[in-house]
């Protein structure tokens, strides 16, 4: 078996998805499988979803022909709002739902291609989107001088969840700015964190699906049931003897107050695990910080349900731990999201 594999249980995503249709009722889900389905790998994910899901929602063009290439049969939209005129050009492009946020890009889009797109409204967040007062203009213009452009659906992004009255606002702003089209395109609002609360939910009651990544693969969502459906694993390569008083690792940062068994995993920099941000704000916010460190001891690495202290810093490609409880070809869990991981990392898929 592998040094270091990601295991990733499609059980548990079958399990997230029925949660997800229970609570949804007949509405549609969109599958949002962005950045390599979030890290799980987008050719086994995808296959695996096909028959569970309506739609598949990628980040660009290149993401999308890969799932067309697959095979995919599902529909499949460009999520980020179209900004080269080289997607134009490609000739795949009329096989995938696109999204649209402005008027100078429809200059752009050749009149013997027939596209079909969702535009994306600005409700606060800023980035991208079509301000709301300028929608109903925006769509008279392309429904009068663009017939070779369907729009199928129109939507915005829930940028805030965490402060649900700003996010009760922005519902209610994009609602009553798009009553007039709910029996005629596709609206969908929610993602994830918008889901998973019941006021949010609810108020977007009004909409026709969700798009949602991280429930789906258990990112997010313990409140409603949903189930993580991965974890990495990583062998235990040697163990080292080390007397204490002796130092271990570079710089000499760690300096052993007792002997202790050094374990050695193939893990490091390399696989994005051991990067750690120092955020200096204030003499009390250190303090406290420290004290939380020293009484709260917060593990990455654990042994069955025992967690295993990592000793000193990750390095490039290795991450020492205390040993003592392990041996030699012994498996243990590494908390790290395959968002961060290293794509590369070996795959095992269980149902």
């Amino acid at each position: 078996m592998e040094n270091l594999y990601l295991k990733v249980n499609l059980s548990k995503i079958e399990k997230n998805i029925s949660i997800i249709r229970n609570i949804l009722g007949n509405k549609k889900i969109i599958a949002v499988v962005k950045g390599d389905a979030y890290g799980l790998g987008l050719q086994k994910i995808c296959d695996f979803l096909e028959d569970k899901v309506d739609m598949f929602g990628v980040s660009n063009l290149e993401e999308a022909i890969k799932l067309y290439e697959m095979g995919i049969q599902n529909e499949i939209m460009i999520l980020t709002p179209i900004i080269s005129e080289d997607y134009f050009q490609n000739e795949f492009i009329e096989k995938f739902t696109i999204t649209i946020d402005n008027f100078e890009i429809l200059s752009s889009i050749p009149k013997d291609l027939n596209i079909n797109v969702h535009i994306y409204v600005c409700t606060g967040m800023n980035r991208k989107g079509i301000k709301l007062k300028e929608l109903h203009n925006f769509i008279n213009y392309i429904e009068n001088e663009y017939k070779n452009i369907n729009i199928k659906g129109i939507y915005t992004h829930l940028h805030n969840v965490k402060d649900e009255e700003y996010t009760l606002n922005q519902i209610h702003n994009f609602h009553e700015s798009i009553k007039v089209y709910e029996d005629k395109y596709f609206i969908h609002i929610l993602n994830s964190g918008g889901f998973i609360n019941e006021k949010i939910r609810n108020k977007a009651s009004f909409s026709h699906g969700v798009r949602v990544g991280n429930l789906i693969y258990g990112y997010d969502g313990l409140n409603i049931g949903i189930e993580q459906s991965f974890s990495y694993y990583a062998k235990v390569l040697g163990l080292y003897d080390v007397k204490k008083g002796e130092n271990v690792g570079y710089g000499n940062k760690v300096k052993l107050k007792n002997d202790m068994k050094i374990g050695i995993l193939e893990i490091g920099n390399i696989q994005h695990f051991g990067f750690y941000r120092e955020y200096r704000k204030s003499f009390l916010y250190d303090v406290l910080k420290f004290v939380y460190r020293y009484f709260v001891k917060a593990y990455e690495i654990y042994k069955d349900d025992m967690g295993i202290k990592i000793i000193g810093r990750s390095n490039m490609n290795l991450t020492l731990i205390d040993g003592n409880n392990l041996c030699v070809g012994d498996y243990v869990k590494i908390n790290i999201s395959p968002i961060l991981g290293d794509s590369s990392i070996y795959k095992k898929y269980i149902y």
